[in-house]
């Protein structure tokens, strides 16, 4: 359909399960040139694709679609991934309008995404506002580089964490983070691995966000009280429900008097733009 017929009016893309055929189509099609978003989920990986081919598509996607501020390709399953170094070395002007980028699922994340420095200019991370990505050991001065960044959803590794925390530029208003080794295919949240690193995690640096209000994925109820001076900070999240945001005063008193909390917001409250 998108390929023999043209919709010039149409703004906002969104397909939840994508095979290969309806990819290429829509990475190369010309029918489709004021789109705004694209978010693509699911089977979307599943393609024989060389290196090459999905740089390729990815150009393809950034040439026919100029006016795209919102850019979401993320699947669940499948043996490899779309992400790949020189996917954006195309001219500025090609991705100049885009803000919004999501490159990873936190459903299920996937296991062998490549971390963000390995793919993200640094002319394009200067301008995004909201991000959702695998992050990497490398990938601190790009992170530091974000000063428009402002919603963010990571997954990183364990040991990267405090290290993010020191990276990330003061205009974040709203930020999770899903540690990988807590996850896996079929087995879900490993919460014995997770007592484990909570110990490690030092959240200090998060009283230095002097914009932010929602904070959720790594902090516990027994390390808030290295953040329960925070001036602006409203919801908390405690892993692994990262679906359930609460008041962050509330989770104070029911540290102290173990009072009961009710859920104040969704993931989809928080992060409507990653749904």
């Amino acid at each position: 359909m998108i390929a023999s017929a043209s919709f010039p009016r149409l703004i906002h893309l969104k397909i939840k399960v994508c095979r290969g055929v309806y990819l290429a189509l829509i990475f190369t099609s010309r029918s489709l040139p004021s789109l705004e978003s694209i978010t693509l989920q699911g089977d979307i990986y599943e393609l024989p694709l060389t290196a090459n081919e999905k740089v390729a598509l990815l150009h393809s996607l950034l040439k026919y679609h100029p006016t795209l501020s919102s850019l979401s390709l993320r699947g669940t399953t499948g043996d490899g991934h779309i992400w790949t170094p020189g996917c954006f070395d195309v001219p500025h002007a090609t991705y100049s309008n885009l803000q919004t980028l999501t490159t990873e699922s936190i459903i299920r994340p996937y296991l062998r995404m490549p971390g963000i420095s390995t793919f993200l200019p640094i002319s394009l991370a200067k301008q995004l506002t909201k991000l959702c990505t695998a992050l990497d050991a490398k990938c601190f001065q790009l992170l530091s580089s974000m000063q428009t960044l402002q919603e963010c959803i990571f997954v990183a590794g364990g040991d990267s964490v405090n290290n993010i925390l020191h990276a990330l530029p003061p205009s974040i208003t709203r930020l999770l983070i899903m540690i990988r080794e807590f996850y896996d295919y079929g087995e879900g949240y490993h919460a014995r691995r997770y007592r484990w690193y909570r110990s490690r995690f030092n959240l200090v640096p998060i009283n230095h966000l002097p914009n932010l209000t929602h904070f959720g994925g790594i902090i516990t109820r027994d390390r808030l009280y290295q953040i329960e001076e925070h001036p602006t900070l409203k919801y908390v999240s405690f892993p692994p429900h990262y679906n359930r945001w609460i008041l962050f005063q509330e989770a104070i008193e029911h540290q102290r008097n173990r009072i009961d909390i009710e859920t104040q917001q969704t993931l989809s409250d928080v992060f409507p733009w990653y749904d």
